[in-house]
């Protein structure tokens, strides 16, 4: 008798498992937790303290723009003096927000020109790119994906047949991490 999937019925269904392939070999902070852990030590960096990280919280959520924030902070208002000194214009501004990051912002956008070489004399093209490595880190590095992976290598056969549906049921995966030693 078949299944919805056309397989046979769940008892003819069978997983391969290694013991231990796929464990943690060796512990490395995600970027999650390193920063957290710099959260604990200067919670409001790069801001110097809670009310000029509310004050840049509050222009970027409003959408303010660079002109007007210049307008601001030059005006002859009641601001705070630190806060007229720790923000001078727009331009300093925008550099301290840029400083706060998850661990893979726009600064990990790489430029690269490059002229057309399929044309004799064409145009130059600008690529932007990520280093696909860091991307991956990154990826592997969030707390909310984790309960969602899987580094064990599974061998998955439905009535007698392999089933290959993610990277770790691949013959590769399972060549890698599993030896004959």
């Amino acid at each position: 008798m078949l299944d919805q999937d056309g397989y046979e019925n769940a008892e003819t269904i069978k997983r391969i498992t290694y013991p231990h392939a796929g464990d943690v070999a060796d512990y490395c902070l995600t970027s999650h937790e390193s920063i957290q852990n710099n959260l604990i030590h200067d919670p409001w960096a790069p801001f110097s303290c809670e009310e000029h990280f509310n004050f840049a919280a509050f222009l970027k959520r409003i959408k303010c723009p660079s002109h007007e924030i210049d307008k601001l902070l030059k005006a002859k208002m009641p601001l705070d003096a630190s806060l007229s000194k720790s923000f001078r214009s727009a331009y300093t501004f925008n550099k301290r927000v840029e400083q706060v990051s998850d661990g893979l912002g726009w600064q990990s956008w790489k430029k690269v020109k490059s002229a057309c070489t399929w044309t004799e004399n064409g145009p130059s093209i600008t690529f932007y790119h990520r280093d696909p490595l860091e991307c991956t880190q990154w990826i592997l590095g969030q707390v909310v994906f984790g309960k969602h992976m899987t580094f064990m290598p599974i061998q998955n056969y439905h009535g007698g047949i392999r089933h290959y549906d993610d990277m770790n049921t691949a013959e590769w995966w399972w060549e890698t991490q599993v030896t004959n030693d």
